[in-house]
């Protein structure tokens, strides 16, 4: 099985709108928003994010908990 790690959310006003594994789909997805609503400024962006099963080994609380994957 392929292990995936990274995704792309696409953000409309700060809120999320969609989580894709192809980041053309996420960039087509985009396109689908206004960013200019009644005069006003609604930014659309795309991040790259992380899943986080591989810097968890089972036990959050007991310090194995990779933190540095949330910066």
């Amino acid at each position: 099985m392929t292990e995936i790690t990274d995704f792309y959310q696409v953000f409309h006003k700060r809120k999320s709108v969609g989580f894709f594994l192809d980041k053309k789909l996420a960039e087509k997805y985009a396109k689908t928003f206004s960013s200019n609503i009644e005069g006003h400024d609604y930014p659309i962006e795309i991040r790259v994010m992380t899943f986080l099963d591989n810097d968890v080994d089972g036990d959050v609380d007991g310090g194995n908990f990779y933190w540095d994957a949330w910066k």
